[in-house]
């Protein structure tokens, strides 16, 4: 038996392979999701490791607005509001809400899979509130200067504090429970 060339065929008919659209980026299926890559999007990999003695601010998003493809250790959010929702991700309560849900790989590191981050809830703000979040992201986009950035991340701190109703005492609770090194229980 011979290796014919209706098996190299993509037409999906009998004995050849599965039919596609014939773009460079196809393998054996079609991806319905491949113009994501050249939108806005929040990145985050699967597998978020730290340094054991600083798990501050961690995990971390990340936010573009340039093309490019991820590979399968990454994942890509796209929509509207996504200054909106990084805000809430890197923010405390967003970095508290995934320690309890998301799995620990071992005590230096999270497996970061969607099902966690689909579970993360996101207040909703006036337009104000919204606003001021969102020129606050921006800024922390905008600048590379450490000492800046902590200063707005507290600024959105407070508003998504505020936003759940979140005491100051708790505040300092959670800032507390974060800042110690990642333990399994």
């Amino acid at each position: 038996m011979g290796f014919g060339y209706d098996r190299l065929k993509q037409t999906g008919d009998k004995g050849a392979r599965k039919k596609t659209n014939n773009r460079w980026f196809e393998t054996q299926d079609s991806i319905s999701y491949w113009e994501d890559f050249f939108q806005q999007k929040i990145l985050w990999a699967e597998t978020m490791r730290i340094r054991k003695e600083n798990s501050e601010r961690f995990p971390r998003f990340s936010y573009t607005t340039k093309p490019f493809y991820t590979d399968k250790t990454c994942f890509i959010a796209v929509g509207e509001d996504l200054k909106y929702v990084l805000a809430f991700l890197n923010s405390t309560v967003g970095r508290y809400q995934l320690s309890q849900t998301v799995s620990m790989m071992d005590n230096g590191g999270y497996l970061m899979q969607k099902i966690y981050i689909e579970q993360i809830k996101i207040s909703t703000l006036d337009q104000k509130q919204k606003i001021q979040l969102i020129k606050l992201v921006d800024s922390l986009l905008d600048i590379s200067d450490d000492e800046l950035a902590e200063g707005f991340e507290n600024q959105i701190d407070t508003i998504i504090f505020n936003s759940f109703g979140i005491e100051p005492h708790e505040q300092k609770y959670l800032n507390n429970m974060l800042a110690e090194p990642l333990e399994r229980a």
